[in-house]
């Protein structure tokens, strides 16, 4: 897991422990009433329609403490990775193509000229998506859509 500090400076953590209760925001905790007089009962609770989001905490340390020294209560971003694979073929994920019979490819530029090559995608990152081909090479050059 990485921490994004303030700054956009990634540091490498570590997940020391994690709270076993969710608690949501004052915004989701619905209403609460109250009534009184003669002959009525008094109060109401406040139900909550969902669709809010729940927090969990969780103590995060950095592995480089410095790398955070001059904080103190900032807001930061939390990476987690729950899946890494190395050594494999990646390629844009806007160059992935739907194909007609399903599954998926990719378009090859070659000496021939352009060339669609089936993959199958595996884990995807931000901007990458790991693919399984025997059609397709490290060095391969893949077309993307213009931006």
């Amino acid at each position: 897991m990485t921490v994004t500090l303030p700054a956009g400076d990634d540091t490498p953590g570590r997940v020391q422990s994690v709270s076993s209760v969710a608690t949501a925001s004052a915004a989701d905790q619905g209403g609460s009433g109250s009534g009184g007089g003669a002959g009525s009962a008094g109060g109401g609770g406040g139900a909550s329609s969902g669709g809010g989001q729940a927090t969990v905490n969780a103590l995060v340390t950095l592995t480089n403490p410095h790398a955070a020294a001059d904080l103190d209560q900032a807001p930061v971003t939390v990476n987690v990775t729950d899946h890494a694979v190395r050594g494999v073929l990646a390629v844009p994920i806007t160059a992935l193509v739907a194909l007609s019979g399903g599954g998926y490819g990719v378009y090859v530029d070659r000496a021939a000229g352009r060339e669609l090559v089936g993959v199958t995608p595996g884990l995807f990152a931000t901007t990458l998506v790991q693919v399984d081909t025997s059609d397709l090479h490290v060095g391969d050059q893949v077309e993307v859509p213009s931006q």
